[in-house]
């Protein structure tokens, strides 16, 4: 009788031993299932292989400091543009110009999503005129704040005005040629014949090319440069800013390359304005069109043309790399 009442009391307690096991278990599953990372030790403290879920997954990536890897890990590239005509892509005939070209190289090379966010250039402007224009228009600093790329482009018509004081005038006293001695036809003729006009140009060429129209310019633009750098940058600190340097286009009638050390002047001004400002970079373009500029020029002989334009997109889609 006595091994019979210990026989049913080991029964009785492994039933209850068996139930509480249970009963733990199923506590645990719960547990398991309500408070999945309080579980796993996810954010306790814990330290185990189980990785935490990436901050703010799926949603718009927030401002990110510059630097390759931060490129790099971006879900996607938006691109505010700003500037004067060569921004604006006047003298390509497909309109894309270089802006919507980067768009295209950029999207290709780093395999995600480039989209041209604002281009608020317009052909024509100098720099009072974008600086106005930064003044009338709040969405201008608002769109490069919400972009990871700006590109920029003026000063050239701050230079060359349209050729505005650039070209002597034929009857002009600055660069009137000596009429020929009637006694010896020839003479006072030498390096005076007018430049040829280029086909649909709207630049008037006068007698001779007079670069320093373009340097008494100068200091002054260059004040009004260094205040939209400033302005860009600070608009938005984490942004990439580039600045597209200006090129030579008279080169072919600037026999002596009298405009080749003013324009050299202002991109080197334009470089040290740049480098007070850790996110903004200069792109020279003067190589681009120092040798056969007449090909990638678009018939007005001052903006670029189709080929212009994309030898500039490849140098800027280079530098992002």
């Amino acid at each position: 009788m006595s091994s019979t009442r210990w026989l049913w009391r080991s029964v009785g307690f492994g039933a209850l031993l068996s139930t509480a096991v249970c009963a733990a278990g199923f506590a645990y599953a719960v547990n398991q299932i309500i408070f999945p990372q309080a579980a796993s030790g996810v954010g306790t403290g814990f330290v185990g292989t189980v990785p935490a879920p990436a901050a703010n997954e799926g949603a718009a990536a927030p401002s990110e400091p510059q630097s390759g890897q931060a490129w790099e890990a971006k879900t996607q590239i938006r691109i505010a543009a700003l500037g004067d005509s060569l921004t604006a892509g006047t003298g390509d005939i497909t309109g894309k110009g270089y802006v919507r070209s980067v768009r295209d190289k950029l999207e290709q090379r780093l395999g995600k999503p480039v989209y041209v966010y604002n281009n608020f250039a317009i052909p024509g402007f100098r720099t009072t005129d974008l600086l106005k224009d930064w003044e009338a228009k709040k969405d201008i600093a608002r769109s490069i704040s919400e972009s990871d790329l700006v590109l920029l482009t003026i000063g050239g018509n701050d230079l060359f005005q349209g050729g505005e004081g650039i070209f002597n005038a034929p009857n002009s006293q600055a660069g009137q040629a000596s009429k020929p001695d009637e006694a010896n036809p020839g003479e006072g003729t030498e390096d005076r014949t007018a430049a040829p006009v280029p086909s649909g140009s709207d630049v008037q060429l006068g007698e001779a090319f007079n670069p320093q129209a373009a340097l008494t310019r100068m200091p002054e633009a260059l004040q009004r440069l260094e205040q939209i750098i400033d302005r860009v940058s600070k608009a938005n600190p984490n942004a990439r800013v580039l600045y597209v340097g200006l090129y030579h286009p008279f080169l072919d009638i600037d026999k002596d390359r009298a405009g080749a050390p003013i324009i050299q002047r202002w991109n080197t001004a334009a470089f040290e304005i740049a480098s007070r400002y850790p996110n903004v970079t200069v792109v020279p373009t003067y190589d681009l069109f120092e040798l056969q500029g007449s090909k990638y020029l678009y018939t007005d002989h001052f903006h670029p043309n189709q080929q212009g334009y994309e030898r500039i997109a490849e140098r800027i889609a280079d530098i992002l790399q």
